[in-house]
């Protein structure tokens, strides 16, 4: 269960357009992000070593709906602080359209 399996983070990993692709993966669940009190004063701080630890940094972040708002304006502005684009996961159906940076 859970967003592994969402089509919309599913297909997206396996979809090429324009001879382009992109691979989903680094999914921080909901209970994660709540536990580790991403929304307090430490919560950019957290997202910054998230994405440090990985190789060769990130592209885009894409988001459930049903993340509580608090979240989404971290992720929202990580995306500004780093230059990328912040999407809702319904974008990832049509990934031609995302406005990269």
């Amino acid at each position: 269960g859970g967003v592994h399996f969402d089509p919309n983070f599913a297909a997206a990993a396996l979809t090429s357009w324009n001879g382009s692709a992109f691979g989903v993966s680094h999914i921080l669940a909901n209970q994660w992000l709540v536990g580790g009190r991403y929304e307090e004063e430490t919560g950019p701080d957290k997202l910054d070593r998230c994405v440090a630890s990985i190789r060769g940094g990130i592209s885009a972040i894409a988001f459930h709906d049903n993340l509580k708002g608090p979240y989404k304006d971290r992720f929202r502005a990580l995306g500004e602080r780093l230059g990328i684009p912040v999407v809702k996961h319904q974008a990832l159906r049509s990934p031609e359209k995302i406005q990269w940076r």
